[in-house]
């Protein structure tokens, strides 16, 4: 990576994704490196150096080193059935420096060769992490009314369904009881590929979005306990 700044990604940033999906083999992925270097790698981890500045400011203890933030595209095949050597996708994620960051609340962005992704989650929480956070909401549910209100006014940020099978019993509203009843956080965003992706408006789409999100961010980590 250079001092270049970050203008954004291209179509030919999707297309190096498509085709290596349709091509998910080493050859393949050798002979075309420098265009995934050119195209995906340089681009993502120019996206994540203007980014933190703002990062730094939230929270001093994410890691915010491009090159530990942004995912390998390679995958670890050993104990998967998939045994394609590549994701066809990358992303980033501005976590805390722990072996245990997946149980932690974590900023991510993703990008594949149809849309791309960003938000704000906690990949694994524990079951006393998410005792605790239905407490905390049992505790003051106008508290966390407040919390979520800049999410839900948000036009494109969406809480993930991911609830229990079996009901929690809950005494709160339907727009708290959808959070009350998740066994894991993600509050993100899907879209397609537009001018904004293509362009530097990603780091500001980004930033507003980030702090959005902000509040759930310190409210979760109130909460988390690692296993």
């Amino acid at each position: 990576m250079n001092d270049t700044p970050f203008t954004g990604f291209s179509p030919q940033s999707l297309e190096f994704f498509r085709s290596l999906e349709e091509n998910n083999n080493r050859e393949w992925f050798a002979a075309h490196r420098e265009e995934y270097v050119t195209l995906v790698a340089d681009p993502m981890l120019r996206l994540v150096a203007e980014l933190t500045p703002m990062m730094r400011q939230m929270d001093p203890g994410i890691v915010t080193d491009p090159r530990r933030a942004v995912a390998r595209i390679h995958r670890d095949t050993r104990f998967s059935r998939d045994k394609t050597p590549y994701w066809p996708y990358l992303w980033f994620a501005f976590r805390h420096n722990s072996k245990t960051w997946f149980h932690m609340p974590t900023y991510f962005f993703e990008l594949d060769g149809s849309q791309y992704s960003f938000g704000l989650n906690i990949y694994t929480p524990s079951a006393a992490t998410m005792r605790r956070f239905r407490g905390k909401i049992d505790a003051d549910a106008s508290a966390f009314q407040n919390v979520i209100r800049p999410i839900l006014r948000s036009r494109t940020l969406r809480l993930r369904d991911d609830r229990y099978k079996r009901r929690i019993p809950s005494a709160h509203g339907q727009v708290i009881d959808a959070w009350y009843q998740c066994r894991a956080i993600t509050v993100m965003t899907y879209r397609e590929p537009d001018k904004t992706l293509f362009s530097k408006k990603l780091i500001d789409l980004l930033i507003d979005r980030f702090l959005v999100m902000k509040p759930l961010y310190d409210f979760l980590w109130e909460v988390t306990v690692i296993p």
